[in-house]
């Protein structure tokens, strides 16, 4: 019976934080933060949370794109009467010869701290997607914003570029 209370607590805990957050969100944010967060809900309701893969890198815009997915996620909740916390999928590629050091650990308790199921493939990137595509993720949540090389479609959701195996990208940043 310990443990059950215990998982409830920690559901409960992990429930009010995204339920906080978001109200944090939508409280005090700007226009183009308000249209992030509406683009990763539509794509929340498009291809559900299971077929959904957060890119989580540690870096300063993954981070940006882990907390609005949080509040995009409890958006849905509350949009859809869900009395649970949907689980939210985060990948992260894992290169040990040039990852910063700590990155690894701040990843990983970022993503415990906030109940995100996280996968760590030590692989490229292409061959991780590869992967995952062929496991049923429809669509990956990445940090690109449109200054970025790869951000010059300028658009919330673009299709996998050629020789990728057909995927939805989902830039919710992009204009920031």
């Amino acid at each position: 019976i310990r443990a059950l209370t215990s998982k409830y607590n920690e559901a409960k805990r992990i429930r009010e934080s995204r339920l906080s957050l978001l109200k944090r969100i939508e409280s005090g944010s700007d226009e183009l933060f308000q249209q992030s967060l509406n683009a990763m809900v539509a794509a929340i309701r498009l291809y559900g949370q299971d077929k959904l893969m957060l890119s989580f890198n540690g870096g300063k815009d993954a981070t940006a794109v882990l907390y609005l997915t949080i509040a995009a996620s409890a958006k849905y909740m509350i949009e859809t009467g869900q009395q649970h916390n949907a689980r939210i999928n985060a990948v992260y590629f894992f290169d040990p010869k040039n990852d910063f050091e700590g990155t690894y650990e701040f990843v990983e308790e970022t993503c415990n701290e906030n109940g995100i199921t996280l996968t760590v493939l030590e692989c490229g990137y292409k061959h991780g997607v590869e992967g995952l595509v062929s496991k049923g993720y429809k669509a990956f949540v990445i940090g690109t914003r449109s200054t970025d090389p790869n951000g010059k479609s300028g658009e919330f959701y673009c299709p996998s570029s050629k020789g990728w195996p057909a995927f939805m990208r989902i830039n919710p940043i992009i204009n920031w």
